[in-house]
């Protein structure tokens, strides 16, 4: 199948796991990129320049000429055969949608792989989308029942040839070893959770802070070093535990992140959410907690117990890569 993926493609980024992906399965890719392009800033050190250049950017795109531009773009882009358009997030106008599904005169699928606060201008809501596909139940249910749009749920996964186990030697255990470690930006919920676990050897991966997040309390688990790839596989195996504190906004569903963890045979702890018992077997592959106490009493257990920690750990990556991999979803 010709298939158009549209998305941002930088580094770990959903679409270009879903682009490469149906490459493996031997489709043909087509990539169309919304808003602003500029090469994708990955170094920590410039974060400044990448806020200022994404605001820039966010300029840019929402002007009357830079849309007719992108639509002209993408209009000359379906000129060539195409059997199926995978949208991410809520990147396209109504307008575009249109013309997609009058040029292609084939199916357009929308896979938004965030939660319910991410949703941009919620403009999926007015395009004429053949599926849309959500990894919360509870957005499924909302836009179905208030917008009887054609509303599906899909959760996130892992692309196995990103995230699986690497052996770490010497160096790179002292590097990326402790007993509890996370990736992911730094956001208040975030500071004030890890600020509860103080007591213990704790590394946050993830890019800087912003200036206005007070953060003493949990300062020196910050390593202003974002990791992707193997950079993330072997923070998340040097760690006793991954704790995967999910954004208040995942209502009943979960981040990408509770399967990437296992994926690279990481031991993974994360706040309970109705969606996670249909994705895996709790305490057997990843392990739940409900509330603070619950959180303190799992983390000196599994820190006492080496060997059961390992086993869950292994029987997570199994299922991870046996039943949650973008060629699956796909």
């Amino acid at each position: 199948m010709n298939i158009l993926v549209v998305g941002k493609f930088h580094t770990e980024s959903f679409a270009l796991h879903i682009a490469e992906t149906l490459e493996d399965m031997k489709h043909t890719v087509l990539r169309f990129e919304p808003g602003a392009r500029g090469r994708h800033i990955t170094n920590d050190n410039f974060l400044l320049l990448k806020k200022a250049r994404n605001s820039f950017e966010g300029l840019i795109a929402n002007t009357a000429s830079f849309r007719k531009k992108q639509l002209e773009e993408l209009e000359e882009l379906l000129n060539q055969k195409i059997d199926l358009t995978i949208v991410t997030h809520d990147f396209l106008y109504p307008d575009q949608v249109d013309m997609i599904k009058k040029k292609t005169n084939s199916p357009i699928v929308l896979w938004h792989p965030d939660h319910i606060a991410n949703c941009g201008k919620f403009m999926f809501i007015n395009a004429s989308f053949d599926f849309l596909f959500f990894k919360d139940p509870f957005m499924v249910r909302t836009f179905k029942n208030e917008f009887s749009i054609n509303a599906f749920y899909l959760p996130e996964c892992c692309n196995p040839n990103k995230h699986y186990p690497l052996t770490l030697n010497e160096k790179e255990k002292a590097y990326y070893g402790c007993e509890i470690t996370t990736a992911g930006n730094l956001h208040p919920p975030r500071e004030a959770f890890f600020r509860q676990l103080k007591d213990y050897n704790v590394k946050i991966w993830g890019p800087p802070a912003p200036n206005w997040l007070k953060q003493p309390e949990i300062k020196n688990m910050i390593m202003n070093e974002t990791v992707f790839n193997e950079e993330k596989s072997k923070a998340f195996r040097a760690a006793k535990i991954v704790i995967n504190n999910l954004f208040p906004a995942e209502v009943e569903g979960v981040n990408v992140r509770t399967f990437e963890i296992p994926a690279c045979n990481g031991f993974e702890m994360i706040n309970y959410r109705i969606g996670l018992n249909q994705l895996f077997e709790l305490d057997k592959e990843i392990v739940s907690f409900n509330n603070y106490n619950e959180l303190i009493e799992k983390i000196n257990y599994y820190l006492a117990h080496d060997s059961e920690r390992d086993a869950i750990a292994e029987a997570g990556k199994l299922r991870a890569h046996g039943d949650h991999t973008y060629a699956i979803r796909l």
